[in-house]
């Protein structure tokens, strides 16, 4: 995937150029509470269901 971002009050909160994750193997996303586990999860959610 490229270009993932997300804005927020006209800034970016998370942008990557680039990721990716295969599709045979297991993710997992670990984080402290506010460290933006959703806020990945969330776009690539969107992109998936295109």
């Amino acid at each position: 995937m490229n270009g993932i971002r997300v804005h927020r009050d006209g800034r970016d909160i998370l942008a990557l150029p680039e990721l990716s994750i295969s599709g045979h193997e297991f993710t997992v996303i670990l984080g402290h509470d506010g460290s933006g586990k959703s806020t990945l999860m969330n776009p690539l959610a969107r992109r998936r269901g295109r």
